[in-house]
């Protein structure tokens, strides 16, 4: 009895042992857990502080110089990366910014598209405004050298073919170089024509009222002058081509009527050329350079499928919302403001008849003709750039 009460007792015992045993592992292994945790806690934390302590010791200049050199999607992969990246990107976007558009020659992009202003009227240098210039000077570029191939494939019969395939190479990039010096003006001016008849919807209506009210007035003195839908969008047209330079609106002149020209050739290559202006004109008054874009990018040899369709689409999409904005779609209520705004006018209603017309009034008719023309490859002219108001000779 005594030995098996001892026994009893010894195995209670032990056994209680036992428990407080396994109770005192597992608070040692608890906490020696949460001392490894804390240790690599610690040690992120330390190895964090120092590579923030790292680039604050870097002059801000050095650290814009350096994020300058990167494309813009890098410079927003690189504020996701860390929150002292993060940090310094938005601290110092300012002078990160202009940095930016020196070094990747947008000087004259930030100058046609000036940054949004903050509350205290000071220009706000942003990663945002900087990705709205890099996609337009994008957009520019690759139109610029669709422009080029076209212009190289209708050269092929000159002594151009003669040019070796790396100097053709270096003439196609300095070809499209200067087509998109150009082409920055041409979307200019299409961006600032589109914004005002945005803002244009309540003079469209005042217009319309005072039609109505004074159908036979058109000549009469009425306490509002009434002008026609043209002739606002000339109006608008007129005080944007007005700012140009002389020497800028000459080429910016010429380069229109390049992109009209290649764009009919390729549309309708036999003639007569002109009998797809309307859609032509509706790429062009809709969606500015952007469609432009996407139908070269769409008639090249190499293009796939879905570029195609989804230009195709694009362009349906254009001629549905017209339609709908008329009225002529049952079951849709009809705007007939915007109707006025979106409906495409003739081509010579965009940019040529303002165009000429502060040509004229500022005596730069006639000018003489331009031709693209790369000097270290022997001179060669790639093409002619004239309008009606050229003199027949080339400088």
């Amino acid at each position: 009895m005594i030995n098996s009460g001892n026994g009893g007792t010894t195995g209670t015992t032990n056994g209680g042992r036992g428990r407080k045993l396994s109770s005192g592992w597992s608070l040692a292994i608890a906490r020696s857990r949460f001392a490894q945790r804390y240790r690599s806690r610690s040690s992120r934390t330390q190895d964090t502080s120092q590579t923030a302590t790292f680039f604050d010791r870097l002059p801000v200049e050095l650290l814009a110089q350096i994020f300058s050199q990167v494309h813009v999607t890098d410079l927003i992969s690189l504020q996701c990366t860390s929150r002292s990246f993060h940090e310094i990107v938005d601290i110092n976007s300012s002078l990160i910014t202009r940095q930016y558009i020196r070094t990747n020659s947008l000087t004259t992009l930030s100058k046609l598209f000036p940054p949004p202003t903050l509350p205290c009227n000071k220009p706000k240098y942003d990663v945002r405004y900087l990705i709205s210039l890099t996609k337009r000077e994008q957009t520019c570029r690759e139109l610029s050298s669709y422009l080029t191939e076209r212009i190289i494939e209708r050269c092929l019969n000159t002594p151009i073919q003669r040019v070796k395939p790396k100097k053709r190479s270096v003439m196609e990039s300095c070809l499209t170089d200067e087509l998109t010096e150009r082409m920055i003006y041409v979307l200019y001016f299409l961006t600032e024509y589109s914004r005002k008849r945005e803002e244009s919807l309540d003079l469209l209506a005042t217009h319309r009222i005072l039609v109505s009210s004074h159908p036979t007035s058109s000549t009469t003195n009425t306490p509002h002058q009434i002008r026609t839908r043209a002739e606002i969008f000339h109006a608008f047209q007129t005080s944007i081509i007005s700012t140009l330079p002389d020497s800028i609106l000459i080429q910016t002149h010429h380069t229109m009527h390049l992109l009209i020209k290649l764009v009919r050739l390729s549309i309708c290559p036999t003639p007569p050329h002109q009998k797809n202006d309307p859609w032509i004109s509706m790429m062009l008054h809709k969606s500015g350079l952007t469609r432009i874009t996407e139908f070269f990018a769409a008639d090249m040899p190499y293009a796939s499928h879905s570029t195609r369709k989804g230009f195709a689409k694009a362009m349906q999409k254009d001629w549905d919302d017209l339609d709908i904005a008329s009225g002529q779609v049952p079951g849709q209520v009809g705007n007939r403001d915007v109707y006025e705004r979106d409906v495409p006018p003739p081509i010579r209603e965009i940019w040529f008849d303002a165009a000429q017309e502060v040509m004229r009034n500022k005596k730069l008719e006639p000018h003489a003709r331009e031709g693209l023309a790369v000097g270290m490859f022997g001179g060669y002219v790639v093409d002619d750039l004239s309008c009606t108001g050229c003199v027949a000779g080339r400088p």
